[in-house]
C-alpha cells in the first residue's frame, strides 16, 4: 500500500516476508502422521419382509449377492420365499 502520501517502508516489508518464509518451513518440516488403519465405508444390503430386526446376527451382502440370492432363491416360488418384498441398505463404517 505505497502512495505519495504514505511511502513505502522496505524494511518492514523484507520483516514480514521473512516471518512468512519461517513459518512456511516450519510446516512443511512437520513430519506426516504415522500410517495407521484407515476408515472404509461401504454399502450391505439385506433381502427381507416387512419385519424388523435387530442390527446384530443378520445376513448381509454386497449388491450383486443381494440380487443373485432373489433372482434364484426368492422369486422362483410363489408365494415368495419368507414374504421378502425389500432390499434394505446399511452404510458400515469399519
Amino acid at each position: 500500500n505505497c502512495t505519495s502520501f504514505k511511502p513505502c517502508d522496505i524494511e518492514a516489508i523484507k520483516q514480514k516476508a521473512a516471518a512468512g518464509a519461517t513459518a512456511a518451513a516450519k510446516v512443511v518440516a512437520e513430519p506426516p502422521p504415522p500410517p495407521g488403519p484407515r476408515a472404509q465405508t461401504f454399502y450391505m444390503y439385506r433381502a427381507q419382509s416387512q419385519a424388523s430386526y435387530p442390527l446384530e446376527n443378520i445376513n448381509t451382502a454386497d449388491l450383486a449377492g443381494a440380487l443373485w440370492y432373489l433372482h434364484n432363491e426368492v422369486v422362483v416360488a410363489t408365494p415368495r420365499k419368507y414374504k421378502i418384498d425389500r432390499i434394505k441398505r446399511f452404510k458400515v463404517t469399519v
